[in-house]
């Protein structure tokens, strides 16, 4: 009888009903190669010395999770989840006790996650001791913009695009929204991903061959090689109003313009935007970037 291969996509399974009576417990950090279906989980009440708790690679979490995180200690000072998308507004709410925490990290926060994101971000500008933040595969939404660039207790962020649609739009998002954080930023990491360097080619390279229409008005003259290059729109895009009565035509004269701009202008650009931080551009695959921290990169945090 041939033994049944295991399916390298199926879940692992994790109960977790026990963690309460690890009473001595300062670290926690829970990470599955294809995901992990946490199907219960205990109270954090008697963890009164944890200091680190990183759940991340969580596909499924139980009904009872807010519940839970809500009997974490407050003196906890790293927070880490994974998969935000299946999180709720509920999230928020335990999330607001971490009075100590010094630094969060947020994966993974698409789709259905922006409904809840104003909120997150309102409790993390009331937590007076948080100077880290992480973001990671992020979908930056109009809300998300807005939000994050109010940030301003926020020392170091890392953050890493999800790059799902619109990359021109949301590099030029992103650059106005440091803008406005350059002035109390002291550490930044901007990361790229190799599809969104590996795409943006392509469009230049069929961009010179007229071989391809785009949908974009590509400027291309001071640009050196066609390799390494991100897209940013020129103009950036007002967020569309309930009962506006702008036409589409109107509202997309002159909006597709786009600036074609290589990994090392972006860093000059950055240097003498932010002059008083230490930045840099990493560049990394889709597959890594839950693998990129703050703390791998720039010293001193």
């Amino acid at each position: 009888m041939m033994k049944k291969k295991k399916n390298p996509n199926d879940l692992m399974y994790l109960n977790l009903n026990y963690l309460g009576q690890m009473t001595n417990l300062t670290d926690l950090r829970l990470k599955g190669l294809t995901g992990i279906k946490l199907t219960a989980l205990s109270s954090f009440e008697n963890l009164i010395h944890l200091k680190r708790l990183s759940l991340t690679s969580f596909k499924v979490f139980p009904k009872e999770i807010y519940k839970r995180l809500n009997t974490i200690t407050d003196n906890i000072e790293f927070f880490e989840i994974g998969d935000c998308e299946s999180l709720t507004k509920d999230f928020a709410v335990p999330l607001k006790r971490f009075v100590n925490l010094k630094t969060l990290r947020l994966e993974n926060c698409c789709n259905e996650w922006d409904q809840s994101a104003q909120d997150v971000f309102t409790v993390i500008r009331g937590l007076e001791k948080l100077n880290v933040l992480e973001l990671v595969n992020i979908e930056f939404s109009y809300c998300v913009e807005e939000e994050l660039e109010k940030c301003d207790g926020i020392k170091a962020l890392l953050i890493i695009p999800a790059y799902m649609s619109q990359s021109a739009t949301t590099n030029r998002h992103l650059i106005e929204c440091l803008k406005k954080l350059s002035k109390t930023l002291t550490h930044l990491i901007w990361g790229l991903t190799h599809e969104l360097l590996r795409v943006t080619d392509i469009f230049i390279t069929q961009h010179l061959e007229n071989q391809h229409a785009i949908g974009y008005d590509l400027e291309l003259s001071h640009i050196n090689k066609t390799t390494d290059n991100i897209p940013i729109l020129r103009k950036r895009r007002h967020r569309p109003q309930p009962y506006d009565q702008t036409t589409p035509e109107k509202e997309n004269t002159g909006s597709n313009n786009v600036d074609i701009l290589s990994v090392p202008d972006l860093e000059k650009m950055l240097e003498t935007m932010m002059p008083n931080a230490k930045t840099k551009i990493v560049k990394v695959p889709f597959s890594g970037t839950t693998r990129v921290y703050l703390s791998e990169h720039l010293n001193n945090l």
